[in-house]
């Protein structure tokens, strides 16, 4: 049993406590963000805590610092570390974590979440070689955890078996730290997710839900699917059942709380959907609500609930996973029906929290929730707030903070020095690769991992401004709203490292086969294969290998995106034709297609430069453009048909190089819409990065004319 010290006051010898998250901290985070934020402020209470993310939102805290890095060049983490007394992280990249197992602090490990396991559901549709590599990474960031760490955490008794499984595996469970503690709970104990240690609010004024998607009647029964769409669960199934239990429960209805774009979620997303479709129910009995709720709003949507539903496949991800969206469930008082086989599942049956059936069974999930609806809220709700109670975070974070106020730190259970472990030849190789290459591997190829803030991104994606872009401004115009105007995303030149020439070639290798082996389009290839046209501002480290003749604003090799193309792809594109992207020198239907890429997002005006682009070809024009899902604009508001209509109108001009618009798959067409334009075919998301959507426009449909 662990007794937690009572809190030291400021002017007492306070350690320092340093805790990296991965993912976003703001007002819209997932539950590793969420863990992190919650650990944070207790230990507050007994340290000094800094929390370190790679993306910071519009979030501060008077008990907590809160710094920026980016994961995969992480320079500005490197001074927390060294001056932690501990650290608190889950399996990190190997420059961090070399830094960490450096630093003499005291290196707690967070393996609370089998990646490993989520990695392989997560690449199930990629090429076997790129899953392959994907899945060994994730290993040699366990492995090294593993035999870096002092301590470590998990969520529940079965992945604790899980992980001294995997240390006895390693020969880490050896004589001398089996004889310091034989039950081993010095080295890794059990802290799993938890609650606020308040009450949830109480359902207040008109319900989330309802104001999200005003379709729901007032007398309809809410069944919420809370949490994300991965796809390592089963919405499908969930789709299913309800498909059978409408017929008897007329008034319910489905939700999905937090659909979303973000590449863990896609797949599992659009099976979902197009089972709603199939089966008739989509926006009349199963409804996605297609923003990320925040943190902070997350117990209204409960309360106004009439039951939880989680459903899953059976595989090793679904048994050893801690579904952290149920204990919101119990914070708030709503019963939960979901597949059995994980350890709160266990529990939800055992304890009558509702009511958990076997994966894949559709029947009796439409039973069970039929049940649940029957009995009501008020049934469950006793047994609900005893369980909530045993998670608070205070409560449920004793042994981390015991880990961290403990005396100085044991060693690690691998040894170190001239005894240490020397790695196998293919996880040295990939950490020396990656030690050597990771910054330029990162400003290449980091396109934004589950969601990123703008200043990052930026960095990451410096050559997302393309060169096609026009910025003219020949007069001054009325001014009115604008999505921009706000917070422009300014791009600037990424900082040029410095290598030596044998990291210099090693870098150049590692990137070129990167390029070689992305994704063709197949998407693209359907239309463009066979004809010639117009690329607007093609890149040489986003090749489409089209027919085409490449214009660009600039001819000169020595701008910033020029120089970013020879730094990422070794070479630049050639410049056939200079001119501006939305006044192109070509006569009517002069081609058979205008092409571009993530550049129309850089007009003032995109409706005047699709326009121009339907004037030139004959057959398509083709545009692959970011969605705001999965990039820096995560945070910005859809620009909307109405404010690009009433720019185009103004004739609007600006010298401001910005992403000017903002867009989903969905917008971008309700605007081709409006203009007029024949959408013959769309693709979301694309099948070349990821990151955006495609659309195909019939050229030889020509729009009427605006205004």
């Amino acid at each position: 049993m662990f007794l937690v010290m009572s809190p030291q006051s400021p002017s007492a010898s306070r350690p320092r406590v340093l805790l990296i998250t991965l993912d976003r901290v703001g007002e819209q985070m997932t539950g590793p963000a969420i863990r992190c934020w919650e650990l944070a402020h207790v230990l507050s209470a007994y340290a000094d805590v800094t929390l370190a993310t790679v993306a910071l939102g519009p979030v501060s805290s008077p008990d907590v610092e809160l710094v920026e890095f980016s994961a995969h060049s992480p320079r500005a983490l490197r001074g927390h570390i060294m001056r932690a007394d501990a650290i608190i992280a889950q399996p990190q990249w190997p420059v961090i974590s070399g830094w960490m197992h450096r630093s003499g602090a005291r290196v707690i490990y967070d393996l609370y979440d089998p990646e490993a396991f989520e990695t392989i559901e997560l690449f199930a549709d990629r090429r076997p070689l790129e899953r392959r590599l994907w899945v060994e990474l994730t290993l040699d960031r366990l492995q090294d955890a593993l035999r870096g760490g002092h301590h470590f955490l998990c969520a529940s008794e079965k992945q604790r078996d899980l992980w001294l499984g995997a240390m006895y595996g390693q020969r880490l469970i050896g004589a001398t730290a089996y004889d310091r503690d034989p039950s081993f709970r010095s080295v890794i104990d059990v802290v799993p997710f938890g609650l606020p240690a308040k009450a949830a609010p109480a359902a207040a004024g008109e319900s989330p839900i309802r104001a999200a998607l005003p379709a729901i009647g007032p007398d309809d029964e809410i069944v919420l699917w809370n949490g994300g769409i991965w796809n390592w669960l089963d919405p499908v199934g969930a789709v299913r059942a309800f498909a059978l239990l409408r017929a008897r429960r007329p008034r319910a209805r489905l939700v999905f709380m937090g659909a979303s774009d973000l590449p863990a979620a896609r797949r599992a997303t659009q099976a979902a959907r197009a089972a709603a479709r199939e089966s008739g129910q989509l926006d009349r009995t199963v409804f996605f609500n297609d923003r990320w709720v925040p943190y902070a709003e997350r117990a209204q949507w409960l309360r106004h609930a009439a039951c939880a539903v989680a459903t899953h496949r059976e595989h090793l991800e679904t048994r050893f996973a801690f579904r952290t969206r149920l204990l919101d469930c119990f914070w708030t008082g709503l019963p939960v029906v979901c597949t059995a086989g994980d350890e709160l599942a266990d529990r939800v049956q055992r304890e009558r929290l509702g009511e958990a059936v076997a994966p894949g069974d559709d029947t009796a999930l439409a039973a069970a929730l039929e049940r649940v609806l029957a009995a009501g809220r008020a049934s469950y709700a006793g047994a609900l707030e005893t369980v909530a109670a045993e998670y608070a975070w205070p409560r449920v974070a004793a042994p981390l903070v015991d880990f961290v106020l403990d005396g100085p730190p044991p060693g690690p259970l691998a040894p170190r020095g001239r005894r240490a472990w020397r790695r196998e030849s293919g996880h040295q190789l990939r950490s020396v690769a990656y030690g050597l290459s990771h910054d330029a591997i990162y400003r290449a190829f980091a396109i934004g991992r589950r969601v990123r803030g703008p200043r990052q991104a930026v960095r990451a994606r410096g050559t997302g401004a393309r060169r096609g872009a026009t910025v003219r401004a020949r007069r001054r115009v009325p001014s009115f709203p604008m999505t921009p105007a706000a917070d422009p995303v300014r791009v600037e030149p990424p900082a040029q490292p410095r290598f030596q020439p044998l990291q210099l070639l090693m870098i150049r290798v590692g990137v070129l086969g990167a390029l070689l082996r992305r994704r063709d389009s197949a998407f693209v290839k359907r239309y463009l294969r066979g004809l010639k046209g117009i690329e607007i501002g093609a890149s040489s480290h986003n090749n489409y290998l089209l027919d085409a003749i490449n214009v660009d604003k600039w001819a000169t090799k020595d701008t910033v995106y020029k120089r970013e193309e020879r730094r990422l792809a070794l070479h630049a594109a050639k410049v056939d034709v200079e001119a501006p992207g939305d006044a192109l020198p070509f006569g009517d239907d002069s081609h058979d297609f205008v092409f571009s890429s993530h550049v129309i997002e850089h007009f003032p005006d995109p409706i005047r430069a699709l326009l121009e682009w339907q004037r030139v070809a004959r057959r398509y024009v083709v545009v692959v453009a970011p969605h705001k899902a999965r990039t820096f604009d995560v945070d910005r508001e859809l620009t909307t048909a109405a404010e690009l209509l009433e720019r185009h109108r103004c004739g609007f001009e600006s010298d401001e190089d910005a992403h000017w618009s903002v867009w989903s798959c969905e917008s971008f067409l309700e605007l081709c819409e409006a203009v007029g334009l024949q959408v013959v075919d769309h693709l979301d998301p694309d099948d070349k990065v990821g990151n955006g959507f495609m659309v195909v426009i019939d050229a030889s449909v020509k729009p009427p004319r605006l205004f």
